[in-house]
């Protein structure tokens, strides 16, 4: 796994949900598409 801070999705997603769902789309397409990866780096 790579070092780096932890995103916590819910906190986001009860802050604004339409943010949240870009930020993972968006961490998605910045990764390739590899699900393994970011799984690891939300909560």
């Amino acid at each position: 796994m790579r070092p780096g801070p932890r995103i916590d999705y819910k906190q986001l997603r009860r802050i604004n949900p339409e943010a949240a769902r870009h930020a993972v789309i968006g961490y998605l397409k910045s990764n390739g598409g590899n699900i393994a990866y970011p799984a690891s780096k939300w909560r």
